[in-house]
């Protein structure tokens, strides 16, 4: 998985009726890809990733996919308790996406032990390069983002703003030639 360019993470449309607009978010998908998107990551935070059932964020996913016809990687969100996260995870691997974002539980405070155990269980779901997304209560020490950099799929750290703002160290794993755990 190689990222080149702006990576894009575009707002999930709805119909008036509240289910998930596919045809607009093709459409929105094809615009950012178009403008020079060098990956996708649909249904996560900024693409309503809480507000999506777990059949949304498949369907979210596979529209992301078909979208974009091979031409950028795509990532799907994963995240909440873990087997939500889990379910989620084998989905997005189902809808054929290239890697996950993984999400820490939202708003819960975990040492750092539970933080590793909790990429471990997940990434025990499907067979997808993992990005962890380091936000909210989920800031890791150095030696944390160490461990969770040594998983076997985890390519990457993804640092919020906040995140980045403090002092917290994020570590990438080395990867093989011609892929980039670059996320952002």
């Amino acid at each position: 998985m190689k990222f080149q360019g702006v990576l894009f993470f575009p707002v999930t449309p709805f119909g008036t009726d509240g289910s998930l607009d596919e045809e607009r978010l093709a459409q929105h998908i094809e615009s950012g890809v178009a403008a020079g998107a060098g990956g996708v990551f649909v249904a996560c935070g900024t693409g309503e990733f809480h507000a999506l059932t777990p059949d949304e964020i498949e369907q979210a996913t596979r529209v992301a996919v078909q979208t974009t016809a091979g031409r950028v990687p795509v990532l799907g969100a994963a995240g909440g308790p873990p087997p939500v996260a889990r379910d989620q995870a084998a989905r997005i691997e189902r809808a054929g996406a290239d890697g996950l974002l993984l999400l820490p539980p939202y708003l819960v405070t975990a040492p750092q032990r539970g933080l590793v155990r909790y990429v471990e269980e997940v990434t025990d779901a499907a067979d997808l390069p993992v990005i962890f997304y380091q936000r909210g209560t989920a800031r890791l020490i150095e030696a944390t983002a160490a461990a969770i950099a040594a998983l076997p799929q985890v390519v990457g750290t993804r640092p919020s703003t906040a995140a980045r703002r403090s002092a917290t160290t994020g570590a990438r794993r080395s990867t093989p030639p011609g892929s980039s755990s670059r996320p952002g």
